[in-house]
Formats: C-alpha cells, structure tokens, sequence
C-alpha cells in the first residue's frame, strides 16, 4: 500500500525537519484548530479522522507524538494504544479526554500512554505536554545511537579482550580475571592494553562506560 492511503489531511510545510505530530479525532473542526495552533509552533501536522485511518499508515511514519482523542469511532483510542505501543517505542502517544474519562485516561497511560490532557485544555499546558515528549523521544534516539556506536567497537575485540572487558566492566581485577580465565596476570594485562587501544579509550571508567552503553535496552 502506498505511504500516503489513508491520510485525512496533511499539509506541505517549510521544513523537512519539523517534528512530526499525528492528530487523530473525528471532528474535522476539531482537527483544523489543532492543526493551525500546532503548525504556528512549528510542528509538521498529519490528521487521521479514525484510529483505522491512523493505523493503516502508522509503519510508514516518521517518529513522532500522537495526539488522540480517546473517543474514537469503530475502533477507540484504548485499543489503537495498545497496537502503537506494541509495534512502536518512537510514537509517543498523548491522549485528550472528557474530564469524566479520568478511569478511561488511566487505563491510556497503563497501556503505554505518555501523558492526557483534559478538554478543554490551555494552550500552554497542549504544547508543554506535546515538547516533553519530544525531549523524551530525542534522549531515547540518543541513547539508541550511542547504543549502536558502542556495540560497533566492542565486535572488533576479540573474543579473549572481550572476555576481559566484560570482567573488567564487572569490577574485577587484573588478578581476579586471570584467575576466572586461568590465564596469567600478565596475559591480561597485555589484553587489557589492546582492549582500551582498540576501544579507543584512555582508562578503565571510560572501558566500562562502552561495556554499559553497548548493554543498555535502546
């Protein structure tokens, strides 16, 4: 299917890079004020008039913040929730909610949801909401880089220095990682030397931060 099927309503903008927001609500009024509020503080606006019409695209997306109405045709936001949050860990989902949804807002978050907002909502409290989760989602894509980055140096040791920088990052020492490997003290000192010099850093601290980050879930 094309990227584009199912698409409600989007509009060019300036910039490639505008952070990418994806509104689903079924009142298209409700959409095109939204729409204009979003797009005058900079985001780049997709609207989707159902949770199907958001789905059927939703693996051809950019990362980005959902804005949902809870109240959905057919298919409610609830459900459409735990379909993005199964599939997707870059589409940060807010939900906005009837200020008697509060058990229906709950259940949003315990699904996977990153914040509600009641109508009606401030203007200020909308878009501090949608850039914290922009923060959230440029941490977590940072972490995921420096993730990759790290792995990329630890598979050019070999599998002896990646013995000892995994003993090392455990807090073992010279002769504790010998005895482990029943090899020489020695021995793991020119390991060790080859490991930093391969990793490309200057002391233990920095040795173990790479053995961290290379083990962190993106």
């Amino acid at each position: 299917m094309h990227p584009q099927a199912g698409l409600d309503n989007q509009h060019p903008t300036s910039s490639k890079d505008c952070p990418n927001v994806f509104l689903i609500d079924d009142h298209a009024a409700v959409r095109d004020s939204l729409d204009c509020l979003l797009r005058l503080n900079g985001y780049s606006v997709q609207q989707f008039s159902s949770a199907e019409a958001f789905l059927e695209i939703e693996r051809y997306l950019k990362s980005g913040v959902v804005l949902a109405d809870l109240r959905l045709p057919k298919m409610n936001g609830l459900e459409m929730i735990e379909q993005i949050v199964s599939r997707r860990s870059d589409l940060h989902t807010i939900v906005l909610t009837a200020h008697g949804d509060v058990d229906a807002a709950v259940s949003a978050l315990r699904l996977g949801a990153k914040d509600f907002i009641h109508k009606p909502y401030e203007q200020d409290e909308l878009m501090g909401a949608i850039s914290r989760q922009f923060e959230e989602l440029a941490c977590m894509q940072n972490r995921a880089k420096n993730q990759a980055e790290a792995r990329a140096k630890i598979i050019c040791l070999t599998s002896r220095e990646r013995e000892v920088a995994e003993r090392l990052s455990d807090g073992l020492s010279n002769k504790e990682i010998a005895q482990d490997l029943n090899i020489s003290v020695r021995t793991v000192e020119m390991h060790r030397a080859r490991t930093m010099e391969r990793l490309g850093v200057r002391n233990l601290a920095q040795l173990v931060a790479i053995m961290i980050r290379a083990g962190e879930a993106a």
